[in-house]
Parts: structure tokens; C-alpha cells; sequence
């Protein structure tokens, strides 16, 4: 199991504003560290970048890429079971370094020793399942699998910070079922429609709350069977629709005047006709 880092930033600025969010991320990247508790500390493999449009270059995009480690397992033992519950823990932000002259330092930061290491694998499988229905629109949901802390972040108050999304369309698209949210906005003059969804039989593992590892085992199915009717997909969203690995899925189509955002397929009534 390995952990990768990328961090983004965009702006309308210079290069020396750009310079300046690579500096910015590649402290950020710093703060992470794993190692063995032993005074070994490396950092994350990770993908800087900096996104700027230039008036007229179109867009410029400057990245980093600094080495690291990022495996979570130690050799000669099993892998650390990155499915389970997960206990909110405050650690001291201390990062313990060695210089080649073998003497001992600290630095701000969060240490993540090879005791620790199951315990990180879980928290970032649940967040991975609580992004992914984030994403969809499901914040309802998406807390059951984070910790106090994070919920708060997420905005489980749903405070007006919080994003403003709904997991509240269920449409069939090459014989599929999507669940999630849309959004309609305006760009260069022209109404498009935003759809972040996934395959509703993932949707049903995941909302349990307890659905990582069956998550996981189902995809790679489910994601292939979407592939193979993709051709399908695409023709009934009539769109640019497109679907990652894990299964989530962006579609983008632009509306005529005359049209309308997406109107849910309601939801199959059990009992008589």
C-alpha cells in the first residue's frame, strides 16, 4: 500500500505568483513524514502544481515533483488491514530527523511511525469512501465514515460554509443507473450542466457506512461493465461524460435555451402497482 500527495493551486497572476504556490505546497508536503520512529522520517511522494491563465498563453501549468517514500507496511510483515473502525487520536506534531552527520533534530509536523501505519491506512480509506460521496453529493452519508473532527471540516452542521450539493438524481444513461448531483451555470454565454455521479450499485455499498472493503471488492466489476457500455453512456448524455478508476463519474453538456437540467428517474415503489 503506498500514499501519494498532490496538492493544486491556481491563480490569474505571474510566474513569480506561481513560484510562490509551489513554495507553498512543497511546505505543505513537509508536514507529512513516514518512518519507523528510529529518527528516519520521508517524506511523501507527492505532484506540485501551479495552474495560471495568461492572457495570451492560454494556460500555464508549472509543476514539482520531489521524491519520497509513501509505502505503509514494513518488510518481512503482513500489510497493515486498512478496513475497520477508527478511533480520532491527537498526535504530537513533531518530526524527528537525522542529519548525515548522525545528529538528532525535530521539525513541525506529523510523524507517522510504522505502529501507526494501519491505523493511517484506515483513516484514509474512509476518507477516500467519505470524498467519493461527497463528490456524489451524499454529505449525509459521507459522515458515517469520518471522525469528529473531520465531520466539523466537512460541515456536518451543514452551515452555509459547507458545499452546497444534493444527492437528488437518479437517471439511466446506456442502461445504467447514476445517482448524484447536477448544477446548472453559465460559461462564455452558454448554460451547461454539471454531473458528478457513480454507478448507483456502488452508491448502495457505500451509503451503509460500513462499505469500504465491499466497495473495493465490487468495483473492478461494476467500473468494467460501465467501460463496456460507455459507447451507450455517452450517446444518451449527449455530452462529455467521462469515469476515473474508482468509479465516480463527470459529465458536462451544454443546455439550449430551451432546455432543461437533468429530472430524476424516481425511485422503483415496492408493493402493488
Amino acid at each position: 500500500m503506498r500514499i501519494a500527495l498532490v496538492d493544486g493551486r491556481g491563480s490569474h497572476g505571474q510566474p513569480s505568483a506561481q513560484h510562490s504556490q509551489l513554495m507553498a505546497s512543497a511546505e505543505r508536503v513537509q508536514v507529512i513524514a513516514l518512518g519507523d520512529g528510529r529518527g528516519s522520517a520521508d517524506p511523501l511522494p507527492s505532484l506540485l502544481m501551479s495552474t495560471a491563465f495568461v492572457a495570451e498563453g492560454g494556460i500555464e501549468i508549472r509543476l514539482l515533483d520531489p521524491v519520497g517514500g509513501g509505502v505503509l507496511a514494513e518488510p518481512g510483515k503482513p500489510p497493515p488491514d486498512p478496513y475497520g473502525p477508527v478511533q480520532e487520536e491527537n498526535f504530537f506534531p513533531d518530526i524527528q530527523t537525522v542529519d548525515a552527520q548522525g545528529q538528532t533534530s525535530s521539525r513541525p509536523g506529523f510523524h507517522i511511525t510504522s505502529d501507526r501505519f494501519e491505523w493511517f491506512s484506515r483513516v484514509l480509506v474512509r476518507a477516500s469512501a467519505a470524498a467519493l460521496l461527497t463528490f456524489v453529493g451524499d454529505r449525509d452519508n459521507a459522515y458515517k465514515y469520518l471522525t469528529v473532527r473531520q465531520q466539523r471540516r466537512l460541515g456536518a452542521d451543514h452551515s452555509p460554509q459547507a458545499v452546497n450539493a444534493e444527492c437528488d438524481v437518479r437517471i439511466e444513461l446506456g442502461g445504467i443507473a447514476f445517482v448524484g448531483t447536477d448544477h446548472v451555470f453559465r460559461f462564455a454565454r452558454e448554460r451547461v450542466e454539471v454531473f458528478s455521479a457513480m454507478p448507483k450499485e456502488l452508491h448502495e455499498i457505500l451509503k451503509t457506512g460500513d462499505g469500504a472493503q465491499a466497495y473495493a471488492e465490487t468495483m473492478p466489476e461494476v467500473v468494467a461493465e460501465c467501460k463496456r457500455r460507455w459507447a451507450a453512456v455517452q450517446r444518451d448524455w449527449t455530452g462529455i461524460i467521462t469515469m476515473d478508476g474508482d468509479g465516480a463519474v463527470m459529465a458536462l453538456r451544454v443546455l439550449k435555451s430551451e432546455g432543461r437540467p437533468l429530472e430524476a428517474i424516481p425511485e422503483p415503489q415496492e408493493g402493488p402497482a
